[in-house]
């Protein structure tokens, strides 16, 4: 099943569809986009400029420098306008290792900070979420959506099979097994049921 995209209608529990219009929908997409602020983010790993690629203070501020206005999209020719670089030093500090190692610093961090950001966002969801799949389990009206709502729950709470008896699926105590046949032309529809006791092995 695909995951709702910016723009898709609201379906409430009931599986009832709210239409709204295109300003409205508009609106909840621009409330919703996550806008990550600088002054909250939290630095994983603290370091001090000896742990820095480049042994060389200037030679550091250079990369860090031609970096950003890299990743923000400037040539080689305007990088060495505004920086006051020969365009050959330019492109050479950008295809140097201690640039690479630069930018893979920046973006494990950048990555770490914002897949924490998710993780505390969906947190925050976890209650509102599990009400809602309360809810399909109580109400949905196919019964394939509440089977699945109920077996997410149990899932979720650990009390699937393989979690309470193991891989095979089956409790070394009382079992109930029912057989269900349906009826035809010829007879009506059997029901067997047997409870017996599992001899532990």
């Amino acid at each position: 099943m695909d995951l709702a995209r910016p723009g898709d209608p609201y379906i409430t529990p009931r599986g009832e569809m709210v239409v709204k219009s295109e300003e409205e929908v508009d609106n909840i997409t621009k409330e919703d986009r996550f806008v990550p602020v600088l002054r909250k983010m939290a630095i994983r790993n603290k370091r001090s400029v000896s742990d820095l690629p480049a042994s060389d203070r200037n030679q550091q501020t250079a990369i860090n420098a031609i970096l950003v206005y890299h990743l923000l999209g400037l040539t080689y020719i305007e990088i060495a306008e505004v920086l006051k670089f020969p365009p050959d030093t330019v492109q050479n500090i950008l295809h140097g290792s201690e640039c690479q190692s630069t930018f893979e610093e920046i973006f494990n961090e950048l990555l770490s900070t914002h897949s924490g950001s998710l993780r505390a966002r969906i947190a925050a969801f976890a209650t509102e979420g599990v009400d809602n799949m309360i809810e399909l389990a109580r109400t949905a009206k196919k019964e394939i959506v509440r089977h699945k709502a109920n077996e997410d729950l149990l899932n979720r709470a650990g009390l699937n099979a393989e979690q309470l008896y193991g891989s095979s699926g089956s409790d070394d105590g009382d079992a109930l097994r029912i057989v269900i046949e349906s009826g035809n032309d010829s007879g009506p529809t059997k029901v067997e049921v047997d409870l017996s006791k599992v001899r532990k092995r």
